[in-house]
């Protein structure tokens, strides 16, 4: 097939253009933390088309603009732009996330090589364990009344 010089050359140009516009840029913050650092990623990026159809995947396309608690007035902010073929959207958060925030995240944050990073909000500890063994000497007076005697052996069997 032979294609006009001219008309590739406008071909190329669109196709340029409509790259040139394409982006992801995400920031995610603690709102009383550090200035929080932004990730963009561009059709440049290594993988641009497997980030871009995995987040359509996620269904980042029916995300609302906003989402917010009222109730809580510091924590975690959250911005998400996408300018992209299939995909269009500019939604951002406070204290509260779309379906999906997590995976979304972390695509976006993998395919900057972020994924390693250490979650501003630690882990739970893990809940303390009762102990379930008693051992050692109880000293009981013949003096007690039985009632006194039986709750102190209630108190040690819980």
């Amino acid at each position: 097939m032979i294609i006009d010089p001219e008309l590739a050359l406008k071909l190329r140009d669109a196709a340029a253009q409509t790259t040139q516009n394409e982006v992801i840029r995400f920031v995610s913050f603690d709102i009383l933390g550090p200035p929080p650092e932004e990730i963009v990623l561009t059709p440049s990026s290594e993988n641009w088309p497997e980030v871009v159809k995995k987040l359509s995947g996620l269904g980042v396309e029916t995300w609302e603009a906003s989402y917010s608690e009222l109730n809580v007035l510091d924590g975690h902010g959250w911005s998400l732009t996408i300018q992209a073929a299939k995909i269009s959207l500019q939604s951002s958060g406070s204290n509260a996330y779309p379906p999906n925030f997590e995976a979304v995240k972390e695509v976006i944050e993998g395919a900057a090589g972020r994924s390693d990073r250490i979650d501003p909000v630690p882990p739970k500890p893990p809940a303390e364990e009762k102990p379930t063994r008693f051992q050692g000497t109880v000293m009981l007076s013949a003096d007690r009344p039985a009632r006194d005697t039986h709750q102190i052996v209630e108190a040690i069997v819980e």
